[in-house]
């Protein structure tokens, strides 16, 4: 597997810290960031700190990340990295949080896609159920492709019985996102929304919907995007 650099800074009234790890690219369940200074997880060395934004920079692709409990494995807040140059403060802020000691801050990094007319993409999708980190790889251009949890590889039919509130997509570095749509199990289209590439305007997410859509069993969630 390949990897790449990912740094991070995580702050809030009091002050922050800087954290980095060389992350494997495309694994769920590793890349642990740790801070810069004394090589240590998150809650270890800002127990009890207020916080209020997250950086998160990677080299090539995109990248996904997370504050998580280590041994619940409960997200607790989540959010889209942007490539290295191009921090975004206003739009890394994030809910107020007080970090707990069993705190870690993980990222999910994918690269660009070698192949010509094909993309890489990663998912923050939002259900009553909880946060769900989605992606496709390979997805050729002006081609709908669904995306499936990174976890366990299942589509979102698998959280059937909860609604779908919402969902931050990020493409690989350069692509532009067509359109979003919301696929029934019949196969009729119950929503669709238009994207687009990531500039100066919008450093983080190629498109992010709040909604409330009850999902089925058999639902799947597509994207249309085309490369540079």
């Amino acid at each position: 597997m390949t990897s790449q650099a990912i740094t991070a800074t995580i702050s809030g009234p009091s002050g922050g810290k800087e954290f980095s790890d060389g992350s494997t690219d495309d694994k769920w369940d590793a890349n642990n960031l740790l801070d810069t200074i004394g090589s240590a997880d998150l809650g270890q060395v800002m127990p009890g700190a207020t916080i209020d934004h997250v950086q998160v920079e990677y080299t090539a692709g995109a990248c996904l990340w997370r504050i998580q409990d280590r041994n619940t494995l409960q997200v607790k807040r989540w959010g889209l990295g942007s490539v290295t140059g191009q921090g975004d403060y206003d739009g890394a802020a994030i809910p107020t949080y007080v970090v707990s000691p069993a705190d870690i801050l993980t990222a999910y990094p994918t690269a660009m896609d070698a192949t010509a007319n094909q993309t890489n993409c990663l998912a923050w999708i939002q259900t009553s159920k909880g946060p769900e980190g989605f992606g496709a790889q390979d997805i050729v251009d002006s081609t709908a492709t669904a995306l499936n949890s990174l976890v366990t590889g299942d589509n979102l039919g698998t959280f059937y019985g909860t609604t779908l509130q919402g969902f931050s997509i990020q493409l690989e570095d350069l692509s532009a996102l067509q359109k979003v749509q919301l696929i029934g199990p019949d196969g009729g289209t119950q929503a669709t929304w238009y994207g687009h590439a990531r500039d100066a305007g919008h450093y983080f997410s190629n498109l992010t919907v709040k909604c409330n859509i009850p999902i089925s069993k058999g639902t799947t969630i597509k994207v249309t995007c085309t490369t540079a």
